[in-house]
């Protein structure tokens, strides 16, 4: 990290210096080696794909409470799934 991702940014934070940085956005792009960039990593592939995956599990469950998907919800899950598919082209 930079020297500057190293001093405190929120005043009287209680966790790691280091780690309040990162999670405040001090550091952009946080590397570990030279080529596996960890904000990418975890905004991208954990949670646009951590998102594709609830929309789904909440279609399913609404089709095992309900016993049917309703026009709502498969219009919202396509558009959600149109937008995440997008998102990685």
């Amino acid at each position: 990290m930079q020297l500057h991702g190293m001093l405190p940014i929120v005043p009287g934070c209680a966790c790691l210096v280091a780690i309040c940085g990162l999670v405040s956005g001090m550091e952009l792009y946080p590397r570990l080696g030279k080529s596996f960039d960890l904000k990418t990593w975890t905004n991208c592939r954990m949670g646009m794909m951590g998102w594709a995956f609830w929309i789904l599990c909440f279609a399913v469950k609404q089709h095992q409470t309900f016993g049917h998907v309703s026009k709502a919800m498969m219009v919202s899950v396509v558009l959600m799934e149109i937008y995440i598919f997008k998102f990685f082209l």
